[in-house]
């Protein structure tokens, strides 16, 4: 799975009922998945990338009370 990928799909269509779309997003997940080209994110790149998110949000709130 790519890193932020918008969602294809992401809400549904007119004439398909909401469990239609959701078995859609599912099978579209597992597709992704299975596929020899996925890329895996360890947890603990994704715990390390958020804690750099949060610190960075933090330090623009910081930044910006103090204006």
């Amino acid at each position: 799975m790519t890193k932020n990928a918008p969602v294809s799909g992401a809400k549904p269509d007119h004439e398909e009922t909401y469990d239609e779309w959701f078995l859609r997003m599912v099978d579209e997940g597992l597709a992704e998945a299975d596929s020899p080209d996925a890329v895996w994110i360890s947890h603990e790149d994704v715990l390390a990338e958020s804690a750099a998110r949060r610190e960075e949000l933090l330090a623009l709130i910081k930044k910006q009370k103090a204006h």
